[in-house]
């Protein structure tokens, strides 16, 4: 009978975040979207739409909920315990490749937001894990200043190296194929020059 009962529930509570988890999507990714979702979807060749898209952040929430209930159950473990404030650290490194990830693939900041904040939420609830309350203040102090330094320094960084890639990619292969072009390549190749430094200049305006 307990056995049966606590099944049921376990169904329902499946039942009732498949179907919240749904009617979320449907609210970040409204209909109203449609029109201008369809027309990237046509320039760039793909098909689907709007439904597409709605699956695309699906497939990468349940991916990443999947990953985060992992490391929730880590948490817990004695090799966690006994290396806090090692796992702390590599966390905040996976988390911030994560976020990167993370926006890359959804495309949209916005999108990407929701996800990023439960991987932020996970890490504070890793902390749970500690042997004891010295502890948990100890790695929650850790975690908020490898928080500071992530936002103030870790961040413009990668963000500035990935703004500054294009020209770095176009140099080196100046540097190492430039060599024997005919006048229209070089001409070719000023004018791609010129535009990769506007787009520079454009983001880094803002």
């Amino acid at each position: 009978q307990i056995g049966n009962a606590m099944g049921t529930l376990g169904s329902a509570f499946i039942v009732l975040g498949g179907y919240t988890v749904y009617r979320a999507t449907q609210k970040l990714i409204p209909a109203a979207q449609a029109s201008r979702v369809d027309a990237t979807s046509e320039m760039k060749g793909d098909t689907g739409g709007l439904a597409a898209k709605r699956a695309h952040f699906l497939w990468i929430g349940l991916s990443i909920e999947a990953i985060l209930m992992c490391l929730w159950e880590f948490s817990y473990s004695d090799v966690f315990r006994d290396n806090l404030y090692l796992f702390k650290v590599l966390f905040q490194i996976c988390q911030m490749l994560l976020d990167l990830v993370t926006a890359h693939i959804m495309g949209d900041r916005l999108l990407a937001a929701p996800l990023l904040v439960s991987i932020q939420m996970a890490e504070l609830l890793v902390t749970i894990g500690a042997r004891n309350f010295v502890e948990f203040t100890m790695s929650f102090l850790v975690e908020v200043s490898l928080i500071v330094v992530q936002r103030l320094f870790l961040y413009p960084l990668i963000r500035t190296a990935l703004t500054l890639w294009p020209r770095w990619k176009m140099l080196a292969s100046q540097t190492f194929g430039g060599k024997g072009l005919t006048r229209q390549e070089k001409q070719d190749q000023e004018s791609r020059w010129k535009k990769v430094n506007e787009d520079i200049e454009l983001r880094s305006e803002g």
